[in-house]
């Protein structure tokens, strides 16, 4: 089995705006651990919440591991995909050639209640020939997707070795496909196809978006209960002695001489979440500004660091509110400002008599609290009950936003 130590490296590569892997990978011992093992062993996760905290690398180091692991693995990018045919056809592309091309090929381009449309589009499809699906094709294909899903999920249940697909992005094909005619059933009958895959023992899948899935649901009347067979992770930020070892390891990995311990503490207090993107947007313009002493840093994050931070990591946030209907955006703002007025955390009966107070329905309580948690503006600590803003960059993002 390769070697893939949790212990962190003493040189990290600066580098920031794609996602990374293997030596580029700032270690994340405890969810690639999990997402790995549970994978193997036929379990499916979901992974949604804020862009650029590192959903993307956690992906991709769990698909590099589970590539040395021997797992048959296939994975997409949904978020430029138009409907179905796009994202079936990439599956169909990604497949390994010997034993589950050739076999799917045989299998669905011999079955007898398959159109001969979509016998031909197969035949391309599974030897790499160049007749693709078409958006056109959604209909021919969806009245066969009770035949094609099924057969599909017997054909990867059938390899001796663990199968995961992973689909990046999921939630921006479901955004896509609901704009559209008939787009409720089309994205529920896409959910109910991967999740009967699922229900085979030897199929696994891990989806990640940068919005989830249950807003869409609570929007658009989309069935949620699709995945609630899947195991719901979130990621958290580094603790504070692992921000100050990558920091470190940058320094050295930049070529300069280590910084002392007081500089590495005084950027770390100006950081408002220690993720590995956050920590290398930092260190690089700290980098480029050749920032070596703590006089030089106030001026450095005020006029160099903050400003494009904020640009750059806050109108995520703007978007995400902008994109709510009117009442289900009014009652996830309410939400929101309850937990930010309470910075120690607030008890979910507190927050409830809170919410009910102003004449929300309890009914609602759960789906605006599910929402806000996996949209990664929440966290929930179920030992004491309470509900938080989810890190520091939420935080920041609460404090810097206009107020109407």
């Amino acid at each position: 089995m390769p070697d893939h130590p949790a212990k962190p490296p003493q040189a990290l590569k600066p580098g920031y705006g794609m996602h990374v892997s293997g030596d580029g990978f700032w270690p994340r011992p405890r969810i690639v651990n999990e997402l790995v093992e549970g994978l193997l062993a036929g379990e499916s996760f979901t992974l949604f919440g804020l862009r650029r905290i590192g959903k993307s690398s956690v992906m991709a180091e769990t698909r590099l591991r589970l590539r040395d692991r021997g797992a048959i693995l296939v994975h997409v990018d949904a978020q430029n995909f138009r409907g179905l045919p796009s994202l079936f056809a990439a599956i169909l592309r990604e497949l390994p050639e010997k034993g589950f091309r050739d076999i799917l090929f045989h299998h669905l381009t011999n079955h007898a209640l398959l159109a001969g449309k979509l016998v031909g589009k197969f035949t391309s499809l599974l030897k790499q020939q160049k007749d693709e699906f078409q958006p056109e094709d959604e209909a021919e294909l969806l009245a066969y997707w009770g035949v094609i899903a099924p057969a599909v999920g017997e054909r990867l249940a059938a390899s001796p070795l663990p199968f995961v697909l992973c689909i990046d992005e999921l939630p921006m094909l479901l955004e896509d496909m609901l704009k559209r005619p008939s787009g409720v059933e089309t994205a529920n009958r896409l959910l109910a196809g991967l999740r009967e895959w699922r229900v085979h023992p030897g199929v696994a899948m891990f989806l990640t978006g940068s919005v989830g899935i249950r807003r869409l649901a609570k929007e658009r009347d989309l069935d949620s209960t699709l995945i609630n067979d899947m195991t719901q992770l979130t990621l958290p930020p580094l603790n504070r002695s692992e921000a100050g070892a990558m920091l470190r390891a940058l320094v050295r990995g930049s070529g300069q001489a280590d910084w002392p311990d007081a500089l590495i503490e005084a950027v770390l207090d100006r950081v408002v979440a220690f993720y590995p993107s956050v920590i290398q947007f930092v260190f690089r313009r700290l980098h480029s500004g050749r920032v070596t002493d703590i006089a030089q840093l106030e001026r450095t994050f005020r006029e160099d660091i903050v400003p494009p931070f904020e640009r750059s990591f806050f109108s995520q946030f703007a978007e995400r509110t902008k994109g709510n209907p009117g009442e289900l955006a009014r009652r996830l703002d309410r939400a929101l400002a309850i937990v930010a007025g309470n910075p120690d955390g607030i008890a979910l009966t507190s927050f409830a008599e809170a919410f009910t107070a102003g004449g929300d329905p309890a009914e609602e309580l759960e789906s605006v609290i599910d929402i806000l948690r996996e949209d990664g503006f929440v966290a929930w600590d179920s030992d004491s009950r309470t509900l938080s803003l989810a890190d520091g960059l939420v935080r920041a993002w609460w404090r810097a936003r206009p107020r109407a």
